[in-house]
């Protein structure tokens, strides 16, 4: 069980290519102090390893930036993986070489990574948790089991792994992504392979081109084109179904105790996604910053207009309870700039959400809000709602709200899509693509 995460690894035809252009360093400095010293991260503030790496090492390049290496030690002594400089001063800490390991290192450096019983067991409960009948417990014991092996370098990136598609099978997708990266820095068997799964089924979709391109993966790409052909034809939006709303330029009181301010946040490929920010205000015109401020995603056939002009709107309940809200409209609804297209549903969140600091500070506005953030979506919202819940949950630390979900799952381990009903797929084609 313990070699569950590399058993029926499928070969990745583009690694071959690039093992042959990693570049082979050599550790040339620390002779008086028993080697160099090692950092977990790229950061030079990030936490540094016990052990020093020993002074004729062999090194891996993993990947190089500026003047920090990060490794995968190939023979000597210290940590297995890691970031190093390149030179401290005036002299160099590592430098570029042909050498290669002899056998004995080679041997010697396979040796090291047998894994310890406990570790195996470690691994074993991962494996297990992520069946499709595992419960819940399963996963925290798992959890559990790899934190108390965690200090055991040799085992690191399998630990990687295993956690990475855990906190997928859980949708803790960001944390999920952030291990699985560095489970592919680290080389754990199959890693890649399911870091592109991570981002296919993210919709992430010019991540997911850039890495199969890397592996060498034409299959992958296929499968690329054809769900981008096909989110760019379905007709999940209803932009003839209402008014357009306009940019208003000045703050302006839109029902009793809101202000209401409209704001353009720039895409990265020069769309302006519309927003408008809901805010209520106490009698001397002060922001009622101690209640909740909620992020909206709303329906297909609604815009930032929806929230206050449509009788029983999302905003009304929010109202009662004094919270502010800022709603987002789509690319081509409301004000935003660009053409309908739910290629762009989940990198235009992500862009919103790292927006919002710099537009909250500019307007004078406390951020992180002191009331609390919570996340809303309804229907065509809930998707952009459960992704950013999955890959930025700490971000809304008062909760999320979801109506009339659109959802399901791919993750590791989850049962399948139940399989439709006899005449359902005719039904869904002419009702979306005709």
């Amino acid at each position: 069980m313990a070699t569950s995460f590399q058993d029926g690894v499928e070969p990745l035809s583009g690694l071959t290519a690039i093992e042959d252009d990693i570049q082979t360093w050599e550790v040339v400095g620390g002779a008086d102090k028993g080697g160099i010293l090692v950092r977990e991260g790229q950061d030079m503030r990030s936490p540094q390893e016990q052990e020093r790496l020993s002074t004729g090492a062999l090194l891996r390049e993993l990947e190089l930036v500026g003047e920090r290496l990060c490794f995968e030690r190939l023979s000597g002594s210290g940590p297995s993986t890691g970031w190093v400089s390149l030179n401290l001063k005036d002299k160099p800490l590592v430098a570029k070489t042909s050498r290669q390991p002899t056998d004995a290192e080679i041997a010697a450096r396979e040796a090291e990574k047998v894994l310890p019983p406990e570790v195996s067991t470690a691994l074993a409960e991962a494996a297990a948790a992520l069946k499709a009948d595992a419960k819940f417990e399963a996963a925290n014991d798992a959890f559990t089991a790899m934190a108390a092996v965690w200090g055991c370098k040799s085992a690191r990136s399998q630990l990687l792994m295993a956690r990475g598609l855990l906190l997928w099978r859980w949708s803790l997708l960001g944390k999920a992504l952030a291990h699985l990266q560095e489970a592919v820095k680290q080389r754990a068997p199959g890693a890649p392979l399911v870091l592109l799964g991570l981002r296919l089924c993210l919709s992430q979709w010019s991540e997911a081109r850039k890495f199969a391109e890397r592996l060498g993966r034409k299959h992958a790409l296929q499968v690329i084109d054809h769900c981008e052909l096909a989110c760019s034809k379905m007709h999940v939006f209803s932009t003839g179904a209402i008014k357009r709303a306009k940019f208003v330029a000045e703050d302006v009181e839109v029902l009793p105790g809101v202000r209401q301010a409209d704001l353009k946040i720039p895409t990265t490929d020069g769309v302006e996604l519309g927003a408008r920010l809901l805010l209520q205000v106490g009698e001397a015109g002060q922001p009622a910053t101690e209640q909740p401020l909620f992020l909206c995603f709303q329906r297909e056939n609604e815009d930032v207009g929806s929230y206050v002009k449509k009788e029983n709107s999302a905003f009304e309940p929010m109202q009662a309870a004094h919270a502010s809200a800022i709603v987002i409209d789509y690319r081509g609804q409301g004000f935003s700039t660009g053409e309908p297209d739910q290629r762009y549903l989940h990198t235009d969140a992500e862009t919103v959400c790292d927006a919002l600091p710099g537009v909250f500070k500019k307007r004078n506005l406390p951020w992180p809000w002191p009331g609390g953030f919570v996340l809303f979506g309804s229907q065509l919202g809930s998707r952009v709602a459960c992704y950013l819940a999955g890959m930025r949950g700490q971000l809304f630390d008062k909760g999320v709200v979801i109506e009339t979900a659109w959802c399901g799952s791919h993750a590791p381990g989850s049962k399948p899509v139940q399989v439709p009903r006899e005449g359902d797929r005719e039904r869904f084609d002419k009702a979306v693509w005709s």
